[in-house]
């Protein structure tokens, strides 16, 4: 594609950026996504296969360089993700521009594997998980703000 850009002639002229988006991750809402990979709990055990952590990896890495951040604060609960957390560390170092701003980021990696009742009684989020856990007027999913009240005091937004 770009050098297809590069060999038109008026286009250069035109534009005036232009800028590099690795969307290979579907938003589901301002603040969900997802990889979009039916065969992860297959692929990844009770063996991962090398590709699909490297896909895995690679998405990752995306999403941080989408949200601007290149040094997220990993934490990981199992080996499979504290070897995806080093690796997405490792790319976004190589990623990392001198002297630019990271944006703060704490990235939590998890796998259903270690808590297999929750994706048997829940659907495949941790909305859901919340929306059972929390009463459904103290989450606001469009904005994911819990409201909490205690008492007499006011509501407080956390």
């Amino acid at each position: 594609l770009l050098s297809r850009l590069t060999e038109a002639p008026h286009l250069a002229p035109r534009v005036r950026s232009f800028v590099e988006v690795p969307l290979n991750f579907v938003l589901v809402q301002d603040r969900g996504f997802h990889f979009d990979i039916p065969e992860a709990i297959t692929g990844l055990f009770p063996v991962p296969d090398s590709q699909l952590v490297s896909d895995v990896v690679q998405k990752l890495v995306d999403v941080c360089r989408c949200l601007q951040t290149t040094s997220p604060s990993i934490r990981c609960q199992s080996d499979l993700c504290h070897t995806i957390g080093e690796r997405v560390l490792r790319e976004l170092n190589m990623h990392k521009a001198p002297n630019t701003p990271s944006q703060p980021c704490q990235l939590l990696i998890v796998e259903r594997s270690l808590d297999m009742a929750a994706a048997l009684v829940h659907e495949y989020s941790y909305e859901a998980c919340v929306f059972d856990l929390l009463d459904g007027n103290m989450f606001d999913a469009d904005r994911n703000v819990v409201t909490l009240t205690s008492g007499e005091s006011k509501d407080k937004n956390k």
